[in-house]
Parts: structure tokens; sequence; C-alpha cells
């Protein structure tokens, strides 16, 4: 889950605080996609990535790389 950060849109980059329900997004295929449900939870750990420190992801998340997924629990802090 995006914590933080921006979220490709058929309009340009959008901050995730402003993503809505019916907004089209564009997905890891490059597709557009409406979105249908917006919710909000409580997140404990996150990951921030030393390439993008704007972006924060939920610990707890699956992370699509170049490389396939990644599960966010196995990845080790930088030192």
């Amino acid at each position: 889950m995006i914590v933080q950060g921006d979220v490709l849109t058929n309009e340009g980059p959008k901050a995730i605080e402003e993503i809505k329900e019916g907004d089209i997004v564009i997905n890891l295929g490059n597709r557009p996609c409406r979105v249908v449900k917006v919710e909000k939870a409580d997140v404990t750990e996150v990951i921030r990535f030393q390439n993008n420190p704007d972006l924060l992801v939920s610990r707890d998340s699956g992370l699509a790389t170049r490389y396939g997924m990644l599960e966010g629990e196995t990845v080790k802090p930088h030192a």
C-alpha cells in the first residue's frame, strides 16, 4: 500500500492522498485502470527508498520490481 508519494494518472502524477474513487490511474502494464475503492488503514512500518525518498510504502505490501514481485517484509534496511 502506498502511504505517501505520487501515483501516475491519466492527467499526470497525483499525490496518493488526492486519489479518489472513479479516478483513472496507470497500472504496471501501462494501462489505464479506474479506481473502484479507496481505503484508509493504520500503518506501523514503512519502507522508504533511497532513490525516491518521498515514496513511502507499508512494509506488509508486495512490491513490483523489474525483476518480479518482492514481499516488503523481506526488504533489508539500508545501513
